[in-house]
Protein backbone atom coordinates (compact mmCIF):
# COMPACT_ATOMS: atom_id res chain seq x y z
CA UNK A 1 0.00 0.00 0.00
CA UNK A 2 1.27 3.40 -1.01
CA UNK A 3 0.30 5.08 2.29
CA UNK A 4 2.60 2.78 4.29
CA UNK A 5 5.51 3.72 2.04
CA UNK A 6 4.70 7.42 2.51
CA UNK A 7 4.95 7.10 6.29
CA UNK A 8 1.22 6.93 6.91
CA UNK A 9 1.24 3.46 8.38
CA UNK A 10 2.77 1.60 11.31
CA UNK A 11 3.91 -2.02 11.40
CA UNK A 12 2.61 -3.71 14.58
CA UNK A 13 3.82 -7.10 15.78
CA UNK A 14 3.81 -6.76 19.57
CA UNK A 15 1.36 -6.50 22.47
CA UNK A 16 1.91 -2.80 23.26
CA UNK A 17 -0.84 -0.18 22.92
CA UNK A 18 -0.38 1.79 19.69
CA UNK A 19 -1.88 5.25 19.89
CA UNK A 20 -2.63 7.64 17.04
CA UNK A 21 -5.49 8.48 14.70
CA UNK A 22 -5.76 5.10 12.97
CA UNK A 23 -8.34 4.75 10.21
CA UNK A 24 -7.64 1.20 9.01
CA UNK A 25 -6.02 -2.01 10.16
CA UNK A 26 -4.62 -4.55 7.67
CA UNK A 27 -3.98 -8.03 9.05
CA UNK A 28 -0.69 -9.39 7.66
CA UNK A 29 -1.16 -12.62 9.62
CA UNK A 30 -4.23 -13.65 11.61
CA UNK A 31 -4.44 -11.13 14.46
CA UNK A 32 -6.29 -10.96 17.75
CA UNK A 33 -7.31 -7.47 18.88
CA UNK A 34 -7.09 -7.35 22.66
CA UNK A 35 -8.02 -3.69 23.26
CA UNK A 36 -9.50 -0.93 21.14
CA UNK A 37 -10.52 2.70 21.70
CA UNK A 38 -12.44 4.36 18.89
CA UNK A 39 -15.66 4.84 16.96
CA UNK A 40 -16.51 1.16 16.38
CA UNK A 41 -19.46 0.33 18.65
CA UNK A 42 -19.84 -3.03 20.34
CA UNK A 43 -16.17 -4.02 20.28
CA UNK A 44 -15.49 -7.34 22.02
CA UNK A 45 -11.97 -8.08 23.27
CA UNK A 46 -10.36 -11.11 21.67
CA UNK A 47 -11.72 -10.54 18.16
CA UNK A 48 -9.78 -12.48 15.51
CA UNK A 49 -9.19 -10.84 12.13
CA UNK A 50 -8.04 -13.08 9.29
CA UNK A 51 -4.82 -12.48 7.37
CA UNK A 52 -5.42 -10.21 4.39
CA UNK A 53 -8.46 -8.42 5.86
CA UNK A 54 -8.54 -4.61 5.77
CA UNK A 55 -10.99 -3.02 8.21
CA UNK A 56 -11.93 0.62 8.79
CA UNK A 57 -11.52 1.14 12.55
CA UNK A 58 -11.25 4.92 13.27
CA UNK A 59 -9.31 4.23 16.46
CA UNK A 60 -7.12 6.24 18.82
CA UNK A 61 -5.58 3.13 20.40
CA UNK A 62 -5.18 -0.50 19.29
CA UNK A 63 -3.55 -3.38 21.19
CA UNK A 64 -2.98 -6.81 19.66
CA UNK A 65 -2.56 -9.97 21.68
CA UNK A 66 -1.11 -11.87 18.70
CA UNK A 67 -0.24 -11.53 15.04
CA UNK A 68 1.13 -8.83 12.76
CA UNK A 69 -0.76 -5.91 11.26
CA UNK A 70 -0.33 -2.50 9.67
CA UNK A 71 -2.21 0.47 11.14
CA UNK A 72 -2.96 3.24 8.60
CA UNK A 73 -4.02 6.83 8.97
CA UNK A 74 -5.32 9.14 6.26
Amino acid sequence: MRDFINGRGKWVSDTSAHTGNWNYIKAITDIVINAYTGALEGFVSGVTVQAGDLIRIDATSVTLSSGTAILYHE
